[in-house]
């Protein structure tokens, strides 16, 4: 068995969970490595939340406040956001300035 292979087997044979634990290790290393400053924003907190909770529910309204696809659509009002205009901003600017690809 080759080392793709293995780590296929590996990652099957893991629960949702820790696959999404997994993936936000990932990101968490990817925004280290291009030096990319997270204290002013909630992001990977909210992310790291669907391990912990049964809410599923409010974990993805909260994850919908804060996600990139959300926050830059332009049909989206601000005030469909709980935080509103400031927060919708902040969020904004903040996904404008990341580096490609992340």
């Amino acid at each position: 068995m080759d080392k793709i292979e293995y780590y296929k087997d590996l990652l099957s044979s893991t629960s949702i969970r820790g696959r999404y634990a997994y993936s936000l290790l990932c990101l968490e290393n990817a925004f280290r490595a291009e030096h990319v400053d997270l204290r002013d924003y909630q992001l990977l907190n909210v992310l790291w939340e669907f391990t912990n909770t049964t809410r599923l529910d409010l974990w993805e309204q909260e994850v919908r406040d804060i996600a990139p696809c959300c926050i830059m659509d332009e049909s989206v009002v601000a005030s469909e956001f709980i935080g509103g205009e400031q927060h919708v901003e902040k969020y904004l600017q903040f996904y404008r300035r990341l580096p490609h690809g992340l």
